[in-house]
């Protein structure tokens, strides 16, 4: 067998793996990272996939040859190049079409046609390397077992070694090049000048290609993690973070202390219960929830727990959150951090997002919060911030969160941060023991360094009714969450 196939069958693989972890990424900023997405995802692949198969398959009956083999490399090579370059003007467009249909429409547009013709090289390969038939068995067993070694190596590469030390343009850019090496390595001694063009535009491509910006503020950082897109914008007053596309908090830049009014309520426990010490953060952000809690209690020892180490660099340096010696950081997912803890807690704050506005399925469960009870002192204090509509059909996602809550925790108190909207900010407080009457609180607010005393009584004035009353909530567990479908029935 050619050598030269082995070789391309793996790059093949690869390449269809890298470009599909990589289609994730850049379709997050406009459609999250739901179920529907990844779905949505892997269906036009697959399909993309399967009729390259069929059509690869017949095309190779028809006079197989190296060159044909690598042209289908070369417009392989093409179509993956262009694609940082057309994600900048069809991804907003797709998100007219909300959700549902735009994280379908997205792949299809991007990615269906090269993942047709880099489907169309192992059968096509297949037949250029059966001789006869009495090795086609071994033949096609070897050249997919090289295609599937490709695709091993390049998930492994993608999420461990590219994605974190390279830009997506950068990646896409190798990839082409890979299928054009394959590509003009077929057809070596013919030296065909559309190779050595192509080559050429896809390093200048890479050299000098910039993703559009289209905000409105001043750009100041902007990257992909593991784990997100991380984009840090300002304007004269404020700075904003922004992670795959939505708002994860911001801070007054002549302040230092939040521009979202959410973020205040985070002091109301410590007025609940004074004897606060020992407090674990889940969602760094910008870390102005921290700050905030450096600022006014100096003396409470704070664990934040963020799974992405790109976020906590980004708020130290942006934001200036100061790792003081009270800070602890586990750059882990809070479910783990929770089961590991050191101590019992006093006080837990879960401000953890993924995508639009949604919080993770699984930080959303009875087994979750049962965690969390075990991890919090006899007195603790739970606060949860969601993001709902506070009344009607819509607001099922808070019903269930609130129902689910309850489980492990006899005692709930909610606030709508903003009661005139239709969607707004809703925190959740809820503790094992009695949680005092917000007028016993407000009689109790004082000025801190980041909130003033008037503020603490209008954010105690926003108290609203227990949403289980309604009645249409379900208890999310480990086995049955179905979060995501909640969510964007509300958003959309």
């Amino acid at each position: 067998m050619d050598n030269r196939l082995k070789f391309t069958v793996f790059i093949s693989g690869a390449s269809v793996m890298i470009v599909e972890i990589l289609g994730s990424r850049i379709i997050a900023p406009y459609h999250g990272t739901s179920t529907y997405v990844w779905s949505a995802l892997i269906g036009v692949v697959l399909a993309s996939l399967s009729l390259g198969y069929y059509y690869g398959g017949r095309m190779a009956d028809r006079e197989p040859t190296n060159k044909k083999l690598s042209l289908i490399l070369l417009f392989s090579a093409i179509l993956v190049s262009l694609i940082p370059l057309l994600s900048d003007i069809i991804l907003p467009l797709t998100t007219l079409l909300g959700v549902r249909i735009g994280s379908i429409l997205a792949p299809l547009l991007l990615l269906a046609l090269p993942g047709f013709l880099m489907g169309m090289v192992t059968p096509y390969s297949i037949k250029i390397s059966a001789e006869k038939l009495d090795n086609i068995g071994s033949t096609s067993g070897d050249l997919y077992a090289f295609s599937t070694i490709g695709s091993i190596a390049g998930t492994f590469a993608t999420g461990f070694v590219l994605i974190p030390y390279m830009k997506l343009s950068t990646i896409f850019f190798c990839v082409a090049l890979m299928l054009l090496a394959a590509s003009i390595l077929m057809r070596f001694k013919e030296n065909k000048l559309e190779q050595k063009f192509l080559l050429a535009a896809i390093v200048l491509f890479m050299l000098f290609h910039s993703p559009f910006y289209l905000g409105g503020r001043k750009l100041v950082h902007m990257e992909y993690s593991p784990y997100n897109q991380i984009l840090v914008e300002d304007d004269n007053q404020t700075r904003y973070m922004f992670l795959d596309g939505s708002a994860m908090g911001a801070i007054r830049l002549d302040t230092g202390y939040t521009a979202y009014e959410y973020a205040n309520y985070f002091e109301i426990p410590f007025l609940m219960r004074p004897g606060i010490k020992n407090v674990l953060m889940a969602g760094e952000g910008t870390g102005v929830g921290a700050i905030q809690i450096q600022a006014n209690h100096p003396e409470a020892k704070l664990t934040i727990s963020e799974i992405d180490p790109r976020v906590h660099e980004a708020a130290k340096k942006y934001f200036g959150l100061n790792e003081g010696p009270n800070i602890r950081m586990e750059l882990n997912d809070v479910r783990i951090v929770a089961r590991s803890q050191r101590e019992k807690y006093d006080y837990i704050i879960l401000d953890v997002f993924s995508g639009r506005n949604s919080v993770p399925y699984h930080l959303l469960t009875r087994e979750f919060f049962g965690e969390l009870e075990k991890s919090l002192g006899d007195d603790g204090i739970l606060l949860m911030n969601v993001i709902s509509f506070v009344d009607g059909p819509k607001s099922v996602i808070l019903q269930s969160i609130a129902k689910t809550m309850r489980q492990e925790f006899n005692f709930t108190r909610f606030y709508a941060v903003n009661k005139e909207d239709k969607i707004t900010n809703v925190i959740v407080i809820a503790s094992k023991t009695p949680i005092p009457e917000d007028s016993e609180l407000i009689s109790h607010a004082v000025d801190t360094k980041s909130v003033s005393q008037t503020e603490i009584v209008s954010l105690l004035g926003r108290g609203m009714g227990d949403p289980t009353a309604m009645g249409d909530g379900i208890i999310f567990t480990d086995d049955y969450s179905p979060a995501d479908h909640m969510y964007m029935s509300m958003m959309y």
